[in-house]
């Protein structure tokens, strides 16, 4: 019971200031087409992104801001500035702004230098994903963060003077998926909740097992279009995931398990409720389900032993759900027509190399924190994992309603 008290004191320390954290959804998209002497690219944002770059007096509509500032703070040059030509807003999906830009260089692309220094100095945490299509029919992916705001593409011509990539795909797509699982603060998050629950190294071996199993899954029907997820309902259900298994560590094995899952059960079912008046944000099935699910689990979890076994089961089944979440960002971005599997390969193999990276470092940290409390670490894993847990309802109501 006190650690549940403990749980809900914290989850209201944080969320009532509205948690103070950069949303790690903030992200835009652009697709360029590439000629012989000509650039252009069509940029597309949520609405909700602008706000922060809207003065309170400003009347303009948000699709003209954020026309006015990509043409401000996108740079595109071979060996001199290549010219703006154009730029237009243009129609997009409802609650999006998208705008096209077009360039004219003074010779024939071959080292082509992209500057895109959007949002970044209003929101840090800001990714911007870049998709080329060349004249040939290739595509190429950048990724563009606060700490790296230039990207060079190397392309050369074909006879018939079309443009080609002068890298490879597979090597592309695999830097794309590791920088993408290293900048995706929602599933750092979930590795570091998995890793939390004490055991020993094959166990956790198993469990990482079963998260790359499950996203691999999902990840590859997604990309490949044999499946298409609603995104926001997959944002909001990761995070839940990270909160569900926040209080798992927490409550396995204690008296105040079943508490926790009546709870967690009630909230949701609640939330469900609350949609037959406020609006579908979800079906009530599919809270009721939901609902279901949270209480079964956290009832299974009657020992620190049991829920170590069942983790590399239910670790894939959120995998499942983390695989459609990366998979949003490459159905954005696009696989080559003419190497999909070989940049979906690439893609999978940049995620898991990330993912062996970060786990890497929480196990080393955890290794040297063990040492140094010799035994007393209880208390401030389980302080983690409230805040992981905070964490993850924020995300998951936020994804949810706003």
């Amino acid at each position: 019971m006190k650690k549940l008290l403990f749980i809900l004191v914290l989850l209201s320390a944080q969320l009532l200031p509205h948690l103070a954290i950069a949303d790690p959804q903030s992200k835009s998209f652009s697709h360029w087409s590439i000629e012989d002497r000509s650039a252009a690219g069509t940029f597309t944002i949520a609405l909700r992104e602008l706000t922060v770059l809207t003065p309170p007096a400003d009347s303009r509509a948000l699709p003209d801001i954020w026309r006015e500032h990509l043409a401000k703070n996108v740079v595109v040059s071979d060996e001199n500035s290549c010219l703006l030509i154009r730029s237009t807003t243009i129609p997009s999906a409802q609650g999006y702004a998208r705008a096209k830009l077009e360039w004219q260089c003074q010779q024939p692309v071959t080292a082509l230098k992209i500057s895109v220094d959007i949002m970044f100095d209003h929101v840090a945490s800001h990714v911007h994903f870049a998709n080329y299509h060349l004249g040939t029919g290739n595509r190429r992916e950048n990724l563009f963060t606060a700490s790296q705001r230039n990207h060079q593409l190397w392309l050369s011509m074909t006879p018939d003077n079309k443009v080609q990539d002068s890298g490879p795909v597979l090597a592309t797509y695999l830097r794309f998926g590791f920088e993408h699982i290293l900048i995706g603060l929602d599933h750092v998050a979930f590795l570091l909740t998995l890793l939390l629950l004490p055991g020993s190294w094959k166990t956790r071996l198993w469990v990482i097992t079963g998260f790359t199993l499950g996203h691999s899954v999902t990840l590859s029907l997604s990309a490949l279009g044999q499946v298409t997820p609603d995104i926001d309902f997959t944002e909001a259900l990761i995070g839940l995931s990270i909160a569900l298994v926040a209080i798992e560590n927490i409550t396995a094995g204690s008296s105040s398990r079943k508490l926790a899952a009546i709870t967690v059960a009630g909230i949701l079912a609640v939330l469900g409720a609350m949609s037959l008046i406020t609006g579908p944000h979800l079906p009530l099935p599919a809270m009721l389900g939901l609902s279901l699910f949270c209480y079964c689990y956290l009832q299974l979890s009657s020992s620190v032993e049991r829920a170590i076994r069942m983790r590399p089961v239910i670790t894939s089944l959120f995998g499942l759900i983390h695989g459609f979440g990366f998979a949003s960002v490459l159905m954005e971005v696009g696989l080559p027509a003419s190497s999909n599997i070989k940049a979906l390969l690439g893609f999978n193999l940049g995620v898991e190399l990330g993912q062996i990276f970060i786990v890497a470092v929480f196990l080393g940290l955890g290794a040297v924190t063990s040492k140094t409390l010799k035994g007393r670490d209880s208390f401030p894993r389980d302080l983690l994992s409230a805040s992981l847990c905070s964490l993850g309802v924020y995300w998951f109501l936020q994804r949810l309603y706003f």
